[in-house]
């Protein structure tokens, strides 16, 4: 710096540790004695270009970047592509086989699951290793599948079981884990709307958004490769957490940053998905709670039956900056709108239990709203108790219920429906389309058979796997 003394050297004031370095030295470039593994698989292990066979080279590609077999046909035009490159633009046959690969990875055939199916729109050997590779690991399939495939066994019932026990024990099966969570519960949302930063500052000071995700993560994953029955996902006596999530719950005795089991049977209010601070999280909106949206969330993600969206012409709610009222007064306003009053007779219920929870997951008994003070940099503040949570409900069929847990309970007596939810979900998922009137009969069978049996959520993909749907286009 300009403040620096002339001569002198940093070693001379430096406190801390030191490392001299006496004689330095570096050979090189070495010549390329080894084979990449592409080079291995593509290539034959061949490293001069001149030498490839570059018509087999591209067959396996293709082959590989399709997923299925591929015929001269299939490689013509890339195979022209290379040779044109060469004698056309004067490209090295290595630049030519690279030209002739980005073609074959900008291809439809690679970028899209292909399915034509046969006669009767179900799925060739190929086409249901893909679909099925795809569903469970979002990726292409193995060696092993493509073997059972190019055989045809995968069309064997017994042996796609087997498969499906094998591929959701693989640790790629967190790719269905990840993606499943983002399109059944909408777990992308979480962090769209960032909670203030003044109200929750414990969001900020122990990073909870990634830990919140991880605890959802980590507890699908366990109900899948463990096969517990579905009804964990609305109720369970355990869940995974680490210390700084586990303060946040209010829970004891969980020491470190690594992610465990945790028994919470005295904890009722944190079992299952209603629980999750990443559920409660993304279903508000960084400021307030509101029955509404965790009310729709509801009948959505866990039971299937979403409301029709509101009148263009009904005001929304006006906040209520002071605490002086609560949501549920709040919320009259909108039942005195006779187009808005069979619909939050529906949605309000199952969102008013829901309000113990503050807009990050946390338990609260009252409502309260917080006078700010500074300490130093930080923005923090005390928090003023306001009115007590009134969690009390009644559905338009007449049952009743006043906390999360009594919540729960009447959603375990919808299993059927849940269930039936959780299928049609897992069907949309995997086939990747919306489920229409023809499907309707396959559903309700899924779902009778599925409550008949052990109610395993792996038994439960097994059997999506086997259905007719998926092994149709």
């Amino acid at each position: 710096p300009p403040t620096a003394v002339p001569g002198r050297k940093i070693s001379d004031v430096w406190k801390g540790p030191l490392m001299r370095v006496h004689d330095f030295s570096f050979t090189g470039p070495l010549p390329r004695t080894f084979a990449s593994r592409a080079q291995q698989e593509f290539l034959n292990g061949e490293s001069v270009a001149d030498k490839i066979d570059i018509k087999e080279a591209l067959r396996k590609f293709s082959r590989k970047a399709f997923r299925r077999p591929v015929s001269d046909k299939d490689i013509a035009p890339y195979l022209s592509i290379a040779e044109d490159a060469k004698t056309r633009l004067n490209r090295t046959p290595a630049q030519a086989l690279r030209i002739a690969l980005k073609a074959i990875l900008t291809s439809p055939d690679f970028l899209y699951l292909k399915e034509i199916g046969n006669k009767d729109n179900k799925l060739t050997p190929h086409e249901l290793a893909n679909r099925l590779s795809y569903f469970i690991w979002s990726s292409m399939p193995d060696d092993e599948l493509f073997a059972l495939a190019d055989s045809g066994k995968i069309m064997d019932a017994e042996v796609l079981k087997s498969q499906v026990t094998r591929m959701i024990s693989d640790p790629k099966a967190n790719g269905f884990v990840e993606g499943f969570s983002t399109s059944w519960l909408q777990l992308n949302k979480l962090g769209s709307m960032p909670p203030d930063e003044a109200k929750f500052f414990e969001f900020y000071r122990d990073d909870l958004e990634p830990l919140m995700r991880e605890e959802t993560r980590m507890f699908i994953s366990h109900v899948l490769r463990q096969n517990r029955p579905i009804t964990d996902f609305i109720d369970s006596r355990y869940t995974f957490l680490n210390q700084s999530l586990a303060r946040h719950y209010g829970i004891n005795d969980v020491k470190g940053s690594h992610f465990r089991a945790v028994a919470i049977a005295n904890r009722k209010e944190r079992g299952g998905l209603l629980g999750h601070a990443s559920v409660l999280t993304l279903s508000a909106n960084g400021v307030d709670t509101s029955p509404v949206i965790r009310g729709i969330w509801i009948l959505e993600a866990m039971l299937g039956s979403p409301p029709p969206p509101p009148p263009p012409d009904v005001e929304p709610l006006d906040p209520d900056v002071r605490g002086a009222k609560t949501i549920r007064d709040r919320l009259e306003k909108h039942r005195e709108v006779e187009t808005c009053r069979d619909c939050h007779a529906r949605i309000d219920p199952y969102g008013f239990p829901l309000e113990f929870y503050n807009p990050i997951g946390g338990y609260r008994s009252t409502y309260y709203w917080k006078k700010l003070s500074h300490y130093g940099d930080n923005l923090k503040g005390t928090r003023i108790p306001g009115p007590k949570i009134d969690g009390s409900a009644k559905l338009p069929s007449g049952e009743q219920f006043n906390d999360p847990s009594s919540l729960k309970h009447i959603l375990l007596k919808r299993s059927e429906q849940f269930t039936h939810n959780l299928t049609e979900k897992l069907l949309t998922y995997a086939c990747g389309r919306t489920m229409n009137y023809r499907d309707k009969q396959e559903l309700d069978r899924i779902t009778s058979e599925h409550i008949a049996g052990t109610h395993g959520f792996g038994d439960l993909v097994q059997q999506i796997v086997l259905s007719d749907t998926f092994q149709k286009r």
